[in-house]
């Protein structure tokens, strides 16, 4: 069984962190998005349309989703 040189580990430390990095970027955009949508549902409930409602539900839903699925992918990289 060949061992992993000591080059080797760190460049794959390396690449670890920096898709890390990125998946935090990600949350952290997910999560700003998520949060303008709500912001947004919540100021303008009374006055857009039920077609412009279910519009921006269905937007926050999909970013949900996305924001549920990158958390995912976070505890597979922390465990």
């Amino acid at each position: 069984v060949r061992q992993p040189e000591a080059s080797e580990t760190k460049q794959g430390k390396s690449a670890a962190a920096r898709g890390k990095a990125t998946l935090e970027k990600s949350i952290a955009s997910a999560e700003a998005e998520l949060a303008v949508v709500d912001l947004r549902l919540q100021e303008a409930s009374e006055t857009l349309s039920a077609a412009e409602l279910t519009e921006l539900w269905e937007k926050r839903e999909v970013v949900q989703g996305q924001l549920d699925a990158l958390y995912e992918q976070w505890m597979q990289i922390e465990e």
